[in-house]
């Protein structure tokens, strides 16, 4: 098998009729989103065009993932009672797992969903912990982070097919897929952002989400998300009130934090984790 070659992947995020683009909707919506002269009624009347996007928005609003008291029953209503923040959140989560849906095997997908929004979840969580506001692009990193393993599951399945046959491709790291198919999911995902025309701080995240902590004196969104990503093989390891034990580099910004208030935060969500994937991939 030859190995991957930039060209290929290049042309092949690039390529609406291979690899998916963000769902319209989303895209527009976000911009009202951002817009502090947009109206509630305008947001909820561009998502409420999409009736496929309305019904897993609501879905996913009145799972346990977000403890409602209440019953969500409208656009409206979910972007009164979430808010906008939250509302934008569930907004990019079912686009983008909706984009991939039907392109990607169904086992991969709900494997990628699942830690996707754990450590988005995680990376949410720890920003709360350690006290700082990134006004949700640290969850929309979270989310993204992994998306280069699904841009190759689309443009060079038999790579892919390669690399599940050689282990776990969401643990065995950039330098073994690089040896064996030629290119990684990090290199990927970057390619990905770009043509996605995500924010570039997403994009970093996206392409660096392996490197060492060593650097990551200060608490910054590819930090978080590196970090998040180092805690996710802990989330299943650790047992419930056992004192986690998480080696970190001198200086880390982790080392000010509590962590067994961060895994204990993410562990207790674990179900609600299972939930919204299930919902994401109905």
């Amino acid at each position: 098998m030859e190995p991957l070659s930039f060209q290929r992947l290049a042309e092949g995020v690039k390529d609406d009729t291979l690899l998916p683009s963000l769902p319209a909707a989303v895209l527009a919506a976000q911009r009202l989103v951002n817009n502090p002269e947009s109206s509630i009624n305008q947001i909820a009347s561009l998502l409420e065009a999409d009736p496929s996007m309305t019904l897993k928005l609501l879905k996913v609003a009145n799972s346990a993932y977000y403890g409602m008291r209440r019953r969500i029953d409208s656009i409206v209503t979910a972007l009164i009672v979430l808010g906008l923040r939250t509302t934008n959140q569930l907004l990019q989560t079912v686009g983008i797992i909706s984009a991939f849906s039907g392109r990607v095997e169904p086992d991969f997908l709900q494997d990628l969903t699942s830690r996707s929004v754990l450590v988005a979840m995680a990376c949410s969580v720890i920003a709360d912990v350690a006290g700082s506001r990134f006004n949700g692009v640290e969850y929309t990193a979270g989310l993204l982070h992994d998306m280069g393993h699904a841009a190759i599951h689309v443009i060079a399945p038999e790579h892919a097919g390669l690399l599940k046959e050689m282990g776990d491709p969401f643990t065995m790291g950039c330098e073994k897929e690089q040896a064996l198919i030629g290119a990684d999911h990090c290199q990927v995902g970057k390619l990905l952002a770009e043509a996605w025309g995500l924010p570039d701080i997403v994009a970093e995240c996206m392409a660096t989400h392996h490197r060492s902590l060593d650097g990551d004196k200060k608490l910054t969104i590819p930090g978080l998300v590196r970090f998040a990503v180092y805690l996710t093989p802990c989330l299943a390891r650790e047992e419930p009130g056992e004192t986690a034990h998480v080696p970190l580099p001198e200086g880390h910004f982790a080392s000010a934090l509590s962590l067994d208030d961060i895994l204990h935060a993410v562990k207790d969500r674990l179900d609600e984790v299972g939930e919204i994937k299930d919902l994401l991939i109905s």
